[in-house]
């Protein structure tokens, strides 16, 4: 278990953010048979291994690898300084620990919508840092921490966020090109503003070279073919068939992952039993810290009197935006004087329409704004206000004589032809 690793660790102050051990986490045994000692091993997120890739064979141990790193950052962090948000594509064992204080959310194989969500939402973690980052001359994540310790920056949600990834190979098979891509630059650009990702796949060849070439830290269970190994195909073949959890270092080195618990037992089972206790010692440890924050989701409705209106007075709330959950608003007054909704059939195109004209109409007078709509569904009959209405059609006969009444009122604002440039430059 990975209670006797982790006591050393948490009686002192080095966990804390800027500490020497900041970011260690512990994870097993790390031998060394040149001294002939067994040591506990630690993964160190802080430089170069901020990413973490564990690859091995089914039944090798990642899963259960994975959950002792959650496990250990829960025993070791801050909640309010480390955050956890999973994906799990394997045997469901991240599950298990999403009770946790550090643990945001977990989503499994049907959450699509949500796992979306999480991906989108880590970028926009990375890209409001970019912007403060540099708007307050911080220079990496430790000068943020401080920042943020002393109130000076006004992000207090999150502090470093670690997106763990179980079975990466069936993720990306089941999601999107566009989706990997956005997996893709969270690695290689979400480092510097404090966010990790800890993936596992069965084979290095899940994992693209993309994506691969920017993943520092590296941990090997065994293989179905040693040859496969990317780090030393000798110590590959020397990790025993029937040893889960036993593995190879980047160097290297052989360790031997902990088991998820600290209860004093070291077999598999009655495990979630074991991490049943492990979370409540993690939960009495923590209780007077802040928990990492849930995900927000979109909301399957929204009602247009909950929106508010913008703050110049000029634009129409028609929804809300993912990216902080804000209104979103339609500006046609401004720079973007057009607005083209396109979608498929029953997406929602008719109930944004009358979204706008009801915003339109409810925030101009009639002698500011006069609306003229064609309808050939016939699906927003009465949704004009008469005194906003300059007109309606709904076949092609009334359409066009709505464009030519159209057309002659916009005929009688231009200017004449005769006007001088004089006249021309004192007319609004």
């Amino acid at each position: 278990s990975i209670a006797d690793a982790t006591s050393r660790h948490i009686a002192s102050s080095n966990h804390h953010p800027g500490g020497a051990e900041w970011l260690n986490v512990p994870v097993g045994l790390l031998d060394r048979p040149r001294h002939q000692v067994q040591v506990p091993f630690w993964a160190d997120f802080k430089g170069i291994g901020g990413h973490l890739a564990i690859v091995g064979a089914p039944r090798s141990g990642k899963s259960t690898l994975l959950q002792t790193l959650v496990a250990g950052l829960g025993l070791t962090h801050d909640p309010s300084d480390v955050q956890v948000y999973a994906i799990d594509f394997g045997g469901g064992g991240l599950h298990a620990l999403a009770a946790a204080p550090h643990v945001g959310a977990v989503h499994g194989r049907g959450d699509r919508d949500a796992i979306e969500r999480v991906v989108r939402e880590l970028r926009g973690i990375v890209r409001e840092r970019s912007t403060l980052f540099r708007r307050s001359g911080l220079d990496g994540m430790t000068g943020f921490h401080r920042a943020r310790r002393d109130g000076e920056v006004a992000d207090s949600d999150y502090g470093e966020v670690f997106l763990v990834i179980d079975n990466w190979g069936l993720l990306t098979q089941e999601f999107p090109l566009e989706f990997q891509d956005g997996l893709a630059d969270l690695i290689s650009g979400g480092l510097h503003f404090g966010v990790h990702v800890v993936l596992s796949a069965n084979r290095w060849n899940d994992i693209r070279m993309q994506v691969r070439d920017n993943i520092g830290g590296r941990l090997e269970l065994r293989l179905n073919d040693p040859i496969e190994s990317e780090i030393d195909r000798h110590a590959a073949r020397a990790v025993p068939e029937d040893t889960p959890g036993r593995g190879i270092t980047r160097t290297g080195d052989h360790f031997h992952a902990a088991l998820p618990r600290v209860d004093g037992r070291d077999d598999v089972g009655g495990l979630g039993l074991g991490i049943e206790g492990l979370l409540e010692r993690v939960a009495e440890r923590w209780s007077k810290s802040v928990a990492a924050p849930p995900v927000r989701m979109l909301p399957s409705e929204v009602n247009l009197g909950d929106l508010s209106s913008s703050e110049e007075g000029r634009g129409v709330p028609i929804g809300l935006g993912e990216f902080g959950l804000e209104p979103v608003h339609v500006d046609l007054f401004g720079a973007d004087s057009h607005l083209l909704i396109f979608g498929d059939s029953e997406c929602g195109k008719t109930n944004l329409i009358r979204t706008l004209v009801a915003g339109l109409t409810d925030g101009y007078r009639s002698d500011e704004l006069q609306l003229a709509l064609v309808d050939y569904r016939r699906q927003l009959v009465g949704v004009l206000p008469n005194e906003h209405s300059f007109g309606y059609a709904c076949t092609p006969e009334m359409t066009s004589e709505l464009a030519a009444r159209l057309s002659a009122e916009l005929g009688g604002r231009l200017p004449a032809a005769d006007l001088s440039p004089e006249a021309l430059s004192a007319r609004r």
